[in-house]
């Protein structure tokens, strides 16, 4: 193979193949509850991250707290609806933050 000769244009396939032809693979988004659609995305690129300063200051319970009630968004592109929900791991972080507040109040309050 000669790395300074232009490469070949390859070959089209047949018409009739051509309707078979489909990227997979791709990942779709959630269902639209609007209009049925599954070209949706969210804002992940965008997310902030934990400060540092916070997480040495209040450790694992800060982010435990910031985890049960954050919320995510997810747009549609094809109406403009925008889906704004709470994942599993902030449902169960959520479960997590009530349990240590339980444990929290009943050693304050089982000494009285």
């Amino acid at each position: 193979m000669n790395p300074y000769s232009p490469p070949a244009a390859p070959s089209s396939p047949p018409a009739e193949d051509r309707e078979n032809d489909a990227i997979t693979g791709v990942k779709v988004g959630h269902r639209c509850e609007k209009c049925g659609s599954t070209h949706t995305s969210g804002e992940e690129a965008l997310r902030r991250k934990p400060s540092i300063l916070a997480f040495l200051l209040f450790g694992w319970v800060f982010l435990l707290i910031r985890t049960a009630f954050s919320k995510r968004r997810e747009h549609c592109h094809d109406c403009g609806a925008v889906r704004i929900y709470r994942t599993t791991g902030s449902v169960v972080a959520m479960v997590f933050l009530l349990l240590l507040a339980i444990l929290f109040a009943i050693g304050y309050f089982a000494p009285a």
